[in-house]
């Protein structure tokens, strides 16, 4: 009887390994690795591990700054540049909203009075995607020029991709958060 138990636990751990070890690889499939940039970096995120046969997909642009940068806002006052996407070269893509949080203002001068609108330290802007169709796979190209400020602004460029499958799909480790970031940024009047 002891061995037959051993044998079992044994065999629920090696389930479970294999569980996690499996969810790892599902994670990865819907975000995108970290792209570096000098003062920061990039990732795109998906709330589910497929399109899940709906013509509407919440997906997320996380950024991530070193400390003291500012991510311009869309509309970024005095001294900023806002940023601008581009998804021309995405597949199965009819159009993309992006859902912005309230920026805060950073005074550089105030004789002249000189002012930016941006995000400090992270930043995770929810996107809505809607499909062309929801019966295929969508693939998100994304070409994102931006600008990062500190005494200066620089600006630069990013291109980030993101396959989502067809099909019926699970919410991913990003899910909540997504969802959260877009109850909030839609909660601003912004």
């Amino acid at each position: 009887m002891r061995i037959a138990r051993r044998r079992f636990l044994a065999r629920q751990v090696v389930l479970l390994a294999l569980a996690i070890a499996t969810a790892g690889l599902t994670d990865r499939a819907i975000a995108t690795e970290w792209t570096e940039r000098e003062f920061a970096r990039f990732r795109l995120l998906a709330e589910t591990t497929a399109t899940a046969g709906r013509r509407q997909v919440l997906i997320g642009l996380e950024v991530d700054l070193q400390p003291e940068w500012i991510f311009s806002s869309k509309d970024p006052g005095d001294f900023g540049v806002a940023p601008v996407f581009d998804w021309a070269a995405s597949r199965n893509l009819a159009r993309a909203r992006v859902h912005w949080p309230e920026p805060r203002r950073v005074v550089y001068s105030t004789d002249p009075p000189v002012s930016l609108l941006g995000y400090k330290e992270a930043l995770l802007l929810p996107i809505v995607l809607a499909t062309e169709s929801a019966d295929q796979d969508a693939v998100i190209r994304l070409s994102l020029d931006y600008a990062l400020c500190e005494d200066i602004c620089i600006v630069d460029s990013v291109n980030l991709s993101l396959a989502l499958p067809a099909g019926a799909g699970e919410t991913t480790r990003h899910g909540p958060r997504l969802r959260k970031a877009l109850a909030d940024a839609k909660a601003t009047s912004w």
